[in-house]
């Protein structure tokens, strides 16, 4: 039988598509080209699909071909005076999210009325001059940009200081705005040819057009901010500009793109709903009334391993390893500057100090057939003799980023849970790794790169020094402030008079699953279990574990290996103490719910009636828990699909089995009812 690529065939199944497809459709589609179906087959398919930016995925829909959503589309530029006065239009971020993500802006390929390509130029300017046209890419990207646009914008870019000037390309605009009779104020409407090969064609609006209808504009900027709205709460933790920006436009729906009524960056001018805001050294839209902090809630809880191996890169994402194919590249390099030979201390010297748990057998003889290919592929394209400056170079790079891994490694060893601690600084650790994740790329570059100039070298050196520096005070902020509040403290006494305002929502499902409890402080943890499962809806079959402060409470079992504080004992007013916490509860070790608990906010009785102070009470939620017993997330997403679909052979069985099962349902008087019990 021959060999199928899976990831492969997939994406050309994706891009034939004309509409929208289920998982179901996708894995029939892998059968007609001889793929016998797995759970490991399944396991690799929902792996390719996940955040693939050839779709868009939603709960209605299921997935949606975005070369198919934005055939046609139309989207409007404004030139800036200084584009038009120079006859030229600086890609940037113009583009997004109407083209394939991996085409780089500057080979994106515009026609011009009459069927003629409009060809391209380079222009040089300072570097602080492009901030406008990159914005929905993070001016923290900017450099890797430049980078790839440009080898000659290395010193430049290194160097980072925003006056030096670059190389950038650009589209010669001249005989387009002469045709156009282009003046300040016109626009460009764009219309999507193709939107994987990136093709565009060009029409002209007048400033007249532009401005003859505001309340048009208004409509269309009231729907894109609830495009917005939508896709934020889809993605959960703030994602990549460029792609809130596209499920924006997909949430929003076809008619903002068939009559653009303004372009990007003026939208982002009038709103008031968004902007920018800034986690660390990266840059995210998010809504202007929240502060983004509390959006990365559970971005620090790790994903559930599913086996992806169809690249080296996805079994270090999937294996949750913090190092890249490049990193990984980069120590091999370094082991042959220092005329080693053998990709067993290349090895060692990547994952030291750390257990490397592979979801089965296949990930782990990919993961070493990988390696092995990576390792014979770099030797027989690397050269001592002109690798020396490089070599300096790489070597002090890897060393930082060996006492960053280090540190990290030393936190998870040492049972420290960051995303448990209460009132650490957060962006600290965020900042801490947006640097090493610049270390990284300054490694790719010399992974790239057959020889470095001693004028590089110095610029790059002084570089790496600024990021280590970044590094060691962000991680010292952290251990100075984990040190404080590991010191004794007043323990809270059980009957302190307050209520907590606890939010809890079941991990890994969208739309999400969540109530808002009122519950006394004096509740222990073991009654907290109770009230969790009556507001939740779950019907107490299994066993339960609460995750607070690196720590673990439970009911006490002698067999069991885990050690376990008994929650009998440990009320919310000892253990928790404080606004804002965040901490874990688990239901069912086999299916594995895991649910996100926050401490909203913390209320004196004296803020509250008489008699309401010791009343548990859900105050508001969303949706019902799925159906115990039935397999986890993925089996749950499963029972959706087929209860959707009455041709589905499974939906008699499931209906039989989950009788009147409904995923909307929510009855805040009923939970209630039963809270009082």
């Amino acid at each position: 039988m021959k060999s199928i690529d899976v990831d492969q065939t997939i994406e050309n199944f994706i891009l034939r598509r004309k509409s929208s497809f289920s998982f179901e459709e996708v894995l029939d589609h892998l059968k007609s080209q001889g793929v016998k179906i797995s759970q490991n087959i399944e396991s690799e398919a929902r792996s390719v699909l996940e955040d693939n930016t050839l779709i868009f995925s939603d709960e209605v829909y299921g997935y949606t071909p975005r070369h198919a959503y934005f055939s046609g589309a139309k989207f409007m530029i404004s030139p800036t005076q200084e584009e038009i006065a120079s006859n030229i239009l600086i890609p940037g971020h113009r583009f997004i999210p109407f083209c394939f993500s991996e085409i780089l802006p500057w080979n994106c390929r515009i026609t011009a009325p009459d069927g003629r390509e409009i060809g391209r130029t380079q222009i040089n300017r300072p570097i602080k001059d492009l901030y406008i046209y990159f914005t929905f890419f993070g001016i923290e990207n900017l450099a890797a940009i430049l980078l790839t646009d440009s080898e000659d914008n290395k010193v430049a870019v290194l160097g980072g200081d925003p006056e030096s000037e670059v190389e950038v390309t650009v589209f010669y605009m001249r005989e387009i705005y002469q045709d156009f009779n282009f003046r300040e104020g016109d626009g460009l409407i764009l219309t999507v040819l193709d939107w994987k090969e990136c093709l565009f064609s060009i029409e002209h609006i007048t400033r007249e057009k532009r401005n003859e209808n505001p309340e048009r504009e208004s409509v269309w900027i009231q729907q894109l901010e609830e495009g917005f709205d939508i896709a934020f709460d889809a993605l959960g933790i703030p994602d990549a500009i460029e792609e809130q920006i596209a499920y924006a436009f997909y949430f929003a729906g076809k008619e903002l793109i068939k009559d653009p009524a303004i372009h990007l960056g003026g939208f982002l001018g009038k709103t008031d709903f968004l902007g920018f805001q800034k986690f660390g050294d990266e840059t995210y839209l998010w809504r202007t009334s929240e502060n983004i902090e509390e959006a990365f809630v559970s971005s620090w809880e790790p994903s559930p391993m599913r086996g992806s191996d169809h690249s080296l890169e996805a079994i270090l994402d999937d294996i949750g390893v913090s190092l890249s194919e490049e990193d990984i590249e980069a120590y091999m390099r370094d082991e042959m500057f220092h005329r080693g030979d053998s990709l067993e201390s290349v090895l060692k010297r990547c994952f030291s100090g750390r257990q490397i748990d592979f979801y089965n057998q296949k990930q782990e003889h990919k993961f070493y057939r990988f390696v092995d290919d990576l390792w014979r592929d770099v030797k027989k394209k690397y050269n001592f003799f002109t690798d020396q400056e490089g070599g300096r170079l790489r070597e002090k790079g890897l060393k930082i980023i060996d006492s960053h891994l280090k540190w990290m490694r030393d936190m998870e060893l040492s049972g420290v849970d960051l995303a448990g601690l209460q009132d650490w600084p957060e962006d600290k650790l965020v900042a801490a790794g947006q640097a090493a994740e610049k270390v990284s790329m300054i490694l790719a570059v010399l992974n790239e790169q057959e020889n470095v100039h001693a004028e590089n070298a110095a610029r790059m050196s002084d570089v790496l020094d600024e990021l280590q520096k970044i590094i060691f005070e962000n991680l010292d902020v952290i251990e100075d402030n984990r040190k404080r509040k590991s010191e004794p403290g007043p323990v809270l006494l059980r009957n302190q008079a307050s209520v907590y305002i606890l939010k809890i929502s079941l991990k890994g499902i969208r739309p999400p699953i969540w109530r808002r409890l009122q519950v006394p402080d004096n509740t222990t943890l073991k009654d907290l279990h109770d009230i969790f499962q009556t507001a939740m809806g779950w019907e107490n079959y299994h066993l339960h574990s609460f995750k607070i402060k690196g720590l673990f409470y439970a009911e006490p079992d002698p067999n069991s290996w885990m050690e376990f504080r008994d929650e009998a004992t440990a009320t919310m007013g000892e253990v928790i103490g404080k606004e804002k916490l965040r901490f874990t509860y688990e239901y069912d070790f086999g299916d594995s719910w895991e649910h996100q608990v926050i401490v909203e906010k913390i209320v004196p009785i004296s803020d509250l009636n008489e008699g309401e102070w010791n009343t548990v009470k859900c105050l508001k939620g969303k949706r019902a828990c799925p159906p115990e017993d039935c397999g986890g997330i993925w089996g749950y997403e499963d029972i959706l699909r087929a209860l959707e679909d009455p041709e589905n052979p499974r939906y008699q069985d499931l209906i039989e089995w989950v009788g009147d099962f409904d995923p909307e349902e929510f009855d805040l008087d009923e939970i209630n009812r039963k809270l009082l019990k």
